[in-house]
């Protein structure tokens, strides 16, 4: 009787070493035939009945040990699977580009540059130990043949080919076969009214066999056959079924929208890896009316104020229906009629056309304090139609009066002719052309022929090409002015500050005329879309949110936009033309108490990325947090931890793999080893009761 109860306890305890000895050293890399740092590997293999946790577990040989990792929020977990199989390379591996591995292989890696010091191609000893310390494998080999593995086969070990995530015993390749995935376009209508809203999804689905990774090929032609638009393929594993979504910008007209999937196992049905999909967009018909907006002011600061001297950038919408007249006014005037502002001018030409324009109006400097603080209104007036936008003017802009001490002849000049800079942008980016606005006003009695261009330099070097690049000329009649619009663009500068300087010749005048101010030049960016808010509804336990992103570079095509949780991933495909603005739609399933969301935009890389948090009870919203704006240093591993840090319980991950514990509290833990002991109390209660019984 006392052996069985030792017999018992010694299970009851060594349990969970148990199964931890199932992990195996299976097959061993070390000798590659492409770069060594780069292509060592250790494949593990679990031959118990169920799955275990690899996290914090150690690989080692005799000289230096690493601490295993899985992928955190984006990659893979560190749970293998019964009868699965892991791989554990480098942190910056490309065994998966250089091996045909199998694809549900679980990605462990070692926070290093190798494997212990190196798999040594003369003979080493690998070590594996659990996360309490203690040794679970070990296996010594004595030298190595390029390219080929060292693998374990019925208890023995040898010499072969690579085979890393199959089976060793060579029936690796039956694994690779037998599977059906089928594709499918799905819109939610046939006809629209506006190709700027048209969105359709792709929905993959796995039909039979193992999941595997599928390559996407998309495209949109129109009806006569001419390519209209084309996506660069996707590659992604496929579990059980995925869905694309995309947004493409359409003009009017017919299309065909094609798909095919590309399967990574032997697909066993090709008949539907391929769908189209016809669809119409009809234009809304446009109007003949003009309109005008002013939509926003760019430089009011935090209070919601301008100063006088101040110059305003203003957005402006305008529709141009049929009209016969071009220009378009903006100017800031008092209750009264007196402008307190220059007037500035633009033209649009083109008929039956939306114009989204940035127009400066300068403010008088004040200086002899002629107009008061307060109220005053901006105009916008053109095309037969007028709008106007209220705003707060105070205080004046101290450079604009400066006291500047002119000679006679300086000053009986600056009365007959005078100019002004209108319009420069605070700050410049390396190979984007940028515009300035210069104001001349002939006050003189008689025309006069004058000559302007405009540079940046620093120094004695100039950086927006040669001094006179955009030089031009003109006639500014008696009595008139004369707005100018100069283009420069700088090709290569270091960032930093730079003097901007604009040049003016009056009547082939040796004396120039000279505006001189500083510019700040920024490094170069190729593509600049920016997540503007995050707006939330909630409704019958579900969370919908209302990502507005804007773009405010060049046109995108292919912008995607991803929407994680820690449970599951979504993403749209978007297009954006230069300064559009649009506001995309996600629905999740609402937790019931802190819902944590992960936005990220990315076109050749991270754009831009950000947090929203969400809590919320059966009545409705409980808390919507503040949109937490994330950098790199988030995508660095452990961060998921950190983020979660603090909270109570316990937050599961779902993965391929099946769930993966990324967080438990303290507290959590603290419960889970009090309940661990009870039972194991209770246990051995049990076996004395039983004990008693018997004698």
């Amino acid at each position: 009787m006392y052996k069985k109860i030792a017999i018992f306890g010694f299970f009851v305890l060594f349990l969970v070493s148990v199964v931890r000895a199932d992990i195996l050293i299976n097959e061993i890399m070390a000798d590659p035939i492409a770069d060594e740092n780069l292509n060592e590997w250790v494949e593990l293999y679990n031959g118990g009945s169920s799955g275990v946790n690899l996290s914090g577990w150690i690989i080692g040989d005799s000289n230096d040990n690493d601490t295993i990792e899985g992928g955190l929020y984006f990659g893979s977990g560190t749970i293998l699977g019964a009868g699965a199989y892991a791989l554990i390379t480098d942190d910056s591996t490309r065994t998966y580009d250089n091996f045909d591995c199998a694809n549900n292989v679980l990605r462990l890696y070692v926070d290093d540059s190798s494997i212990g010091n190196g798999l040594s191609n003369s003979g080493d000893t690998l070590y594996l130990y659990d996360s309490e310390g203690s040794l679970i494998d070990s296996f010594s080999y004595n030298e190595t043949d390029e390219g080929n593995s060292w693998f374990l086969l019925n208890d023995s070990w040898d010499k072969g080919n690579v085979t890393c995530g199959y089976s060793n015993d060579g029936s690796y390749e039956a694994e690779k076969t037998g599977c059906d995935f089928s594709v499918s376009v799905i819109t939610n209508q046939s006809f629209f009214d506006d190709g700027n809203n048209f969105d359709f999804d792709i929905y993959i689905k796995r039909k039979h066999g193992n999941k595997s990774n599928v390559t996407l090929f998309k495209e949109i032609r129109s009806s006569s056959g001419e390519l209209v638009k084309s996506y660069a393929n996707l590659t992604n594993e496929i579990t059980n079924h995925k869905t694309y979504g995309y947004s493409p910008n359409l003009d009017e007209g017919s299309y065909v929208i094609n798909t095919v999937i590309f399967p990574g196992c032997n697909d066993t049905d090709s008949s539907n890896d391929m769908d189209s999909k016809v669809i119409i967009v009809k234009e809304e018909e446009k109007s003949n009316e003009s309109y005008l907006k002013i939509e926003k002011i760019y430089d009011l600061g935090t209070d919601n104020k301008a100063k006088f001297g101040q110059t305003l950038r203003v957005n402006v919408i305008v529709y141009k229906g049929v009209s016969t007249k071009n220009s378009i006014a903006l100017w800031v005037e008092n209750d009264k009629g007196d402008r307190i502002s220059k007037e500035s001018k633009t033209n649009v030409y083109t008929d039956f056309t939306d114009y989204t324009l940035t127009i400066p109006v300068q403010l008088k400097p004040n200086c002899d304090y002629d107009y008061k603080d307060g109220n005053y209104t901006l105009f916008i007036e053109g095309l037969d139609r007028e709008d106007s936008f209220d705003l707060m003017v105070e205080d004046i802009t101290d450079e604009m009066c400066e006291e500047v001490y002119l000679s006679e002849e300086d000053k009986a000049n600056k009365r007959k002719f005078d100019y002004s800079l209108l319009f420069l942008p605070e700050k410049v980016r390396v190979g984007e052309k940028f515009e300035s606005r210069v104001e001349m006003m002939n006050n003189d009695d008689s025309g006069v022929k004058v000559e302007f261009w405009s540079y940046v330099y620093r120094g004695s070097k100039v950086y927006s090409g040669d001094r006179e690049e955009n030089k031009k000329e003109d006639f500014i009649r008696e009595g008139d002015s004369l707005v100018v619009k100069l283009s420069n663009k700088i090709e290569s500068a270091d960032p930093g500050l730079y003097k901007f300087k604009v040049k003016i010749r009056k009547d082939n005048q040796k004396t120039l005329k000279e505006i001189t101010r500083d510019i700040i030049v920024e490094a170069e960016q190729g593509i600049s879309c920016k997540i503007e808010d995050v707006g939330v509804n909630f409704s019958e336990g579900q969370l919908r949110l209302y990502p507005r992103i804007k773009n405010y570079g060049k046109e995108i095509r292919g912008l995607d936009v991803f929407v994680d949780t820690f449970f599951e991933s979504k993403n749209l495909d978007v297009d954006l033309k230069e300064d559009e603005e649009k506001q995309l739609s996600f629905n999740f399933d609402a937790a019931s108490e802190r819902n944590v969301f992960f936005i990220r935009l990315e076109n050749n890389g991270v754009l831009d990325f950000e947090k929203k948090e969400i809590s919320v009870d059966e009545t409705g919203f409980v808390d919507v947090g503040e949109n937490e704006y994330l950098d790199g240093d988030f995508f660095e591993k452990n961060s998921l931890r950190k983020d979660v840090s603090g909270m109570t319980g316990r937050i599961v991950l779902a993965t391929g793999d099946g769930p993966r514990v990324i967080y438990q509290s303290t507290s959590y833990k603290a419960k889970e080893l009090v309940l661990g002991g009870i039972v194991f109390l209770l246990v051995i209660l049990l076996i004395y009761l039983v004990h008693r019984k018997d004698i």
